[in-house]
Order: structure tokens, then C-alpha cells, then sequence
């Protein structure tokens, strides 16, 4: 009785844990691929602006004679 018990529970969690089928895991990889592509570039273009200020900042620094 309890090896029944124990494999029906078994069996229970097993459900509702399990693994997605294939075609909804690769279409969660995908949308996962395409937000980290999108946070990669935002943060380029952060990075750049601030590089950019950064680079005009010491440019003008350097023109006023200012280090």
C-alpha cells in the first residue's frame, strides 16, 4: 500500500514539475536570447553616451587647461 501511495505522489509531482515540451522550451530560449540581445545593446548605448561625455569632458578640460 504505501509503495502505491509513494509512486502515486510520485507520479503527481512528476506532472507538475516536469519538463516543457520541446517546442515551448526553444520558443523560451529564443524570447530569453532576444532580451539579453536587447539589454546588451541598451547597455552599449549607455556606455557609449557616458564614454562620449566622458571623452568631451576631458577634451574640454583639456582646452581650458583644466586637468
Amino acid at each position: 500500500m504505501n509503495f502505491i501511495l509513494g509512486l502515486m505522489i510520485g507520479i503527481g509531482v512528476g506532472l507538475v514539475i516536469a519538463p516543457s515540451r520541446g517546442e515551448e522550451t526553444r520558443h523560451r530560449i529564443a524570447n530569453k536570447v532576444e532580451e539579453m540581445k536587447s539589454r546588451g545593446k541598451e547597455r552599449g548605448r549607455e556606455m557609449a553616451g557616458e564614454a562620449g561625455r566622458k571623452a568631451g569632458k576631458t577634451a574640454f578640460d583639456k582646452a581650458v587647461g583644466e586637468e
